[in-house]
């Protein structure tokens, strides 16, 4: 058994009945010797994943795992809170929906609302998305806090396909006409022959925290079809960042 395992089994050793436990009950229960269960322990407690009792003899659950827990409470309410309003939007436009949130490197698609055409543009949860070539990507930006597009625009900017933008001028330019239109429209930048528009969701401070788009097969997207689906773009983001306790862009603009 490797020690992640281990450090587990402790964990499954609290209980709602023996929240607080000592160490010769955890290395009896585990059937682990006490210098072993020890050593597992003070690693834990550096970590937070446990800790000790005022008197200090007993173990309990630490602040680590409470973090980690709400963490999670935090996605599955917001999950529940925007997945209705993402299905509303693939509905309304008929085409394939996501919303990505924002790391240090790119957005990750976290949910999914797939058009049922057989001719779409297809996501998987988990997947990953440059910021400068994609209409995820550009949205965020564009409500992004101090710093970021500068840091963004000044690293690297692959050509993902022929019409991807890779300087900086390009790459700030397109967050410019996002911050004015109140959302972003990608037109095979990261994958040949689809479109996309996006719009930033918005914590309590204003500023961007995921995105939304729609994304939709070029042969099927003329320029009123696109202006239409920015127009429904921007109300979901609207209502998913009103709805998770954040500001709208119309609000900002106030």
């Amino acid at each position: 058994m490797g020690t992640v395992s281990k450090a587990m089994s402790v964990l499954e050793v609290f209980s709602h009945e023996d929240p607080e436990i000592g160490l010769s009950d955890i290395s009896r229960r585990l059937k682990f010797d006490k210098a072993t269960t020890l050593r597992l322990l003070n690693a834990m407690l550096s970590f937070g994943l446990v800790e000790k009792t005022d008197p200090g003899k007993l173990y309990r659950i630490g602040p680590a795992v409470h973090r980690l827990a709400s963490i999670r409470s935090d996605t599955l309410a917001f999950a529940e809170l925007a997945q209705p309003i993402l299905d509303r939007l693939r509905n309304e436009t008929g085409e394939s929906c996501h919303i990505s949130e924002a790391s240090y490197d790119g957005m990750a698609t976290v949910l999914l609302a797939h058009s049922a055409k057989s001719l779409r543009v297809n996501f998987s949860v988990g997947e990953r998305l440059p910021f400068h070539c994609t209409a995820s990507g550009i949205a965020y930006l564009s409500k992004a806090r101090a710093g970021v597009v500068e840091r963004v625009s000044s690293g690297p900017l692959p050509k993902v396909t022929s019409r991807s933008k890779t300087t900086a001028k390009e790459l700030v330019q397109q967050v410019m006409e996002a911050q004015a239109r109140g959302f972003s429209i990608n037109n095979g930048e990261f994958e040949e022959g689809a479109v996309s528009v996006a719009a930033p969701l918005l914590d309590v401070e204003g500023h961007a925290f995921a995105a939304i788009s729609v994304a939709a097969p070029t042969s099927r997207t003329e320029q009123k079809i696109l202006a239409r689906h920015g127009s429904l773009v921007k109300r979901a983001a609207r209502d998913i960042s009103l709805a998770v306790g954040g500001k709208s862009t119309q609000e900002m603009r106030k």
